[in-house]
């Protein structure tokens, strides 16, 4: 089915059938450069993370293809697997991840986000970032909408072809000045992080205030109860909390002993109220947990368990005048912009490089560009340590 509206100079193909979808991944065999955009559920509708539209354009046309409509979206996988398409993004992790979680892995992808930072320009979100660089504006209201629906609305269409449109003629205005700065290497780095981005997890965690509000035996409850719970959403597609809260998880740990069953359970959501089989599941299983024996299994990952690394406190003086400097060399060869995108993350990459880490959330690249300045200058990380036990 195509579609024209106004506001998009360009006809929208809605993809829904297996003979529309492999004609599109044929269609698309020929093009060398591709704007792809994702719009998914992740814990917001329903449980995990639920791949619901995949926006590409080609230059000449725009495809909304709605992956509810087939079993599996796997004839992408050529296209989206082949290096020599260009694929632009913008902020493409969560994008890259999706599609992973569909059996999917992006090859030869360009995240627009960061290469307009490391091309100059200031500003995070896209929408930002197409006032600054083309001077085109959108609305994004309907960003986080129901994109599940078997028919989208005409405002949700238009914000999904926009979502898309525009990235094309970002990337050729970012590609010059990326020339202009002589950061085309470091974009490329970039795009090679995305590319090994890995799923995040989304097993239950305990927060930090749980984690100091409450003791070792009621923490292992606490997160073991954050398992059942996450048992429940699946069963009944929907965010684990839902259908219980943080709040009713810790009221039920901190008043175990008083915990009156499957009444209390129906005064806390819906949910239980909906099916006599389900609510039992709920406190059989809640039960069951709560006559959890001490010690409890190792459920719960605390400090000890982890690896230990020599505690260091850093001199802010220091590490400020450090920062600043470096930041400020950046600046003279590239731009302020530039410089602040390359020091994003430092002051934590050398905290944990001085308490003996050898894994860091800091890219390669930054790392060796930030070691050329401390031995083009004589600098000594060590020199930033106020104190070590």
């Amino acid at each position: 089915m195509s579609l024209r509206y106004s506001e998009i100079p360009f006809p929208i193909h809605w993809i829904d059938t297996t003979q529309g979808l492999q004609a599109l991944c044929n269609k698309l065999q020929q093009v060398t450069l591709l704007a792809l955009d994702t719009e998914f559920d992740r814990f917001r509708r329903k449980y995990g993370i639920n791949l619901e539209l995949i926006q590409l354009f080609d230059g000449e046309s725009v495809y909304l293809i709605r992956v509810g409509a087939f079993s599996d979206i796997l004839p992408l996988k050529g296209i989206l697997e082949d290096a020599s398409i260009l694929k632009l993004l913008y902020s493409g992790s969560e994008d890259i991840q999706v599609f992973k979680v569909n059996g999917i892995s992006p090859k030869g992808v360009y995240d627009l986000q960061s290469a307009s930072q490391l091309s100059g320009f200031s500003a995070m979100s896209l929408a930002g970032v197409l006032q600054e660089v083309l001077g085109v504006s959108f609305d994004k209201s309907k960003q986080t909408s129901d994109w599940s629906k078997v028919e989208l609305d005409r405002e949700q269409i238009i914000y999904a072809a926009n979502d898309v449109i525009h990235l094309i003629p970002l990337y050729e205005r970012i590609k010059t000045e990326a020339t202009k700065y002589g950061t085309q290497l470091f974009i490329e780095e970039e795009n090679r992080l995305l590319e090994s981005v890995v799923v995040s997890e989304t097993k239950p965690r305990l927060k930090q205030h749980q984690r100091e509000n409450f003791n070792r035996h009621e923490q292992a409850i606490l997160l073991a109860l954050m398992y059942v719970r996450d048992g429940l959403g699946q069963v009944v597609n929907k965010p684990p909390h839902f259908v219980l809260s943080d709040v009713q998880l810790e009221d039920i740990v901190l008043h175990r002993n008083d915990y009156l069953g499957e009444s209390q359970l129906k005064g806390y959501s819906a949910f239980f109220r909906r099916g006599h089989d389900f609510l039992k599941k709920a406190d059989r299983e809640i039960r069951d947990v709560l006559n959890m024996p001490w010690p409890p299994p190792r459920t719960v990952v605390s400090r000890d368990d982890l690896p230990r690394l020599q505690k260091v406190v850093l001199s802010n003086e220091k590490t400020e005048e450090l920062v600043a400097a470096y930041t400020l060399y950046l600046t003279d060869i590239y731009s302020a912009t530039v410089a602040a995108y390359l020091c994003s993350g430092i002051k934590r990459y050398i905290r944990d490089y001085l308490a003996g880490s050898t894994q860091f959330n800091f890219p390669p690249y930054r790392i060796q560009l930030f070691r050329e300045y401390l031995s083009k200058r004589d600098i000594s990380l060590k020199d930033v340590i106020a104190s070590s036990v």
